[in-house]
Formats: structure tokens, sequence, C-alpha cells
């Protein structure tokens, strides 16, 4: 099975969702059966691609990040913006089974943009969920058709 992850948050950058993607790949990195592609960020502009494990590559799109465990606005608009072309040239150079992503917005909207060629489930994190943080009241409101949406089209929400 051929799976395309997709998480804005990968260490060093982030917190639990970071660390819980960790956890996922060093667990698929000693399953034969599966190969892999993340899409994330790095806290530097550029484009880095490492081999995690043999059947594990992971693609950091860089950003001007100022904090590596706080994201502002702009730089989560900023990942989604260049993460854009690598999510589809990823597309377009491999066969994937399905698409994995964490958090329904923003890594969510690209797969959401594709869902009539690779079915994708998403791991809603943090603030990602209506209601976690105060601060985001009026982008729930905002965006709720969007993410409504977005979790309607996912083979699974978990």
């Amino acid at each position: 099975m051929k799976i395309l992850m997709l998480n804005y948050e990968f260490p060093p950058i982030g917190g639990g969702a970071a660390n819980a993607h960790l956890c996922l790949l060093r667990q698929y990195a000693d399953n034969s059966d599966l190969r892999v592609d993340v899409l994330t960020s790095a806290p530097r502009p550029g484009v880095v691609i490492e081999q995690f494990s043999e059947n594990i590559t992971i693609h950091k799109v860089g950003i001007h990040k100022k904090h590596l465990h706080f994201w502002r606005k702009i730089e989560v608009i900023e990942w989604l913006v260049r993460a854009k072309s690598h999510y589809g040239r990823l597309l377009r150079e491999n066969q994937y089974d399905l698409a994995h992503a964490f958090f329904g917005f923003p890594t969510g909207w690209l797969c959401y943009r594709t869902a009539n060629k690779l079915p994708y489930i998403i791991s809603l994190r943090g603030s990602d969920v209506p209601g976690e943080h105060a601060r985001l009241q009026l982008e729930y409101k905002i965006l709720a058709p969007v993410f409504r949406g977005i979790w309607r089209n996912a083979a699974a929400l978990v």
C-alpha cells in the first residue's frame, strides 16, 4: 500500500500532532508492505527531502517560521501556498492508495481538492476542532462551511 501523509507540523515543529505522526512513522518503518511519503514543513525556506527509513520519505516545504511550537495564521497560509505545488507533483509522480491528513485545514484542504482522484482520511487535532481555542472563534465561524465540506468528503475522520 502506498500512502501520502500530510502534516504541516513535524518535529521539530509542533507539539502533539507532530509527535503522534512521528510515532506512526516509527511503526510504519517496520512494515515493508507500506510505502509512505510525508509532506510537511521546515522552519526555514527551501525544500528538503529526507529518507526516514527504507520505505518512508519526508518532503519538507520550508516557510518563514517564527516559533517552533506556535503557528501564526500567515505561516499556515504560507505553508498551504508553498505545499500546494509539491502536493500536486507527488500525486502526478506516484500511484497512492490513500492520503492521510493530520488536521482538516490546511492539509485536509489539499486532499479535499483532489478527492475525486485519491481517497483521504483526516486526523482531527487540537485547534482543528471548533471550540478548542477561544482565540480562533471568528475563524471557526467564517470557515465552518469549508471545514464541513472537507470532513464530509473524507473517507474517515479520526
